[in-house]
């Protein structure tokens, strides 16, 4: 499972989808127990749709996700306790908040969203180290404090950006599976926050081990331009010519 897991999300990252497919293909016939095979199907079917901007294969990516989520609540009913059993429940809530938001489905987002982060963070009560929660918790953190800056004067509302960025930071260092989750979420934070120089130094550093990842070009493009527009446009073009040859 680790083996798969890691060679199929790197295959995604470099946009190989056609073989990431295979890969979790192969996991979910082979461990029908667990929900990681068809959770990383339908983060397949995302990704490449969302790449080529082509419309998503809804069917399909919610039967997947479906699916996955009830392997997931049996297993956390089974033993509430294991902490891989909260995981598979976040991540799996996490990707259908996920995917909501990118059709603008705001209230299932927001309301599955927040039981992702709530799955996380139970994970974290089992094993404070267990930095694959810190993903999901510190980008809910950091932009939940952004978005509510205006009301921040309120006793109950505190200012947690810093501290979501923090959580990014160690899960680039420490997680063992999808770092590349945090080093995206934390350039578009460094952007946002106008910090150029942070956001184009944690997309460069992603770009040495994925040297042809367009999610990562994308934002080290967007960072460079308001540092070198001229590097900046070449990073585009790049990407689109990229997406025109596959």
């Amino acid at each position: 499972v680790h083996k798969i897991l890691k060679a199929g999300i790197n295959l995604i990252i470099d946009q190989k989808y056609d073989e990431a497919e295979k890969l979790f293909s192969q996991l979910d016939r082979t461990r029908k127990d667990i929900p990681l095979g068809k959770i990383y199907l339908a983060a397949v079917h995302i990704a490449k749709a969302y790449d080529y901007e082509e419309p998503y294969d809804h069917e399909l990516i919610t039967n997947y996700l479906e699916s996955a989520k009830k392997i997931s609540e049996r297993l956390l009913k089974n033993d509430e306790g294991n902490i891989w059993n909260n995981y598979f429940f976040a991540l799996t809530e996490g990707y259908i908040a996920y995917y909501a938001a990118l059709r603008e489905n705001w209230l299932q987002a927001f309301s599955t969203g927040m039981s992702s982060v709530s799955g996380f963070e139970d994970c974290l009560d089992i094993n404070k180290d267990f930095y694959e929660s810190l993903i999901a918790i510190g980008s809910y953190k950091f932009w939940k404090s952004k978005k509510t800056e205006f009301i921040s004067w309120l006793p109950f509302i505190d200012d947690e950006k810093e501290l979501g960025i923090k959580y990014l930071q160690n899960a680039i260092k420490y997680s063992g599976y999808n770092s590349h989750l945090a080093i995206h979420s934390l350039t578009w934070i460094y952007i946002e926050q106008e910090d150029f120089d942070e956001a184009t130094n944690v997309a460069e550093l992603a770009l040495k081990e994925h040297p042809q990842s367009r999610i990562f070009k994308w934002g080290l493009a967007r960072s460079y331009e308001n540092i070198d527009p001229s590097k900046s446009i070449l990073l585009y073009k790049e990407i689109l010519n990229k997406k025109k040859k596959n």
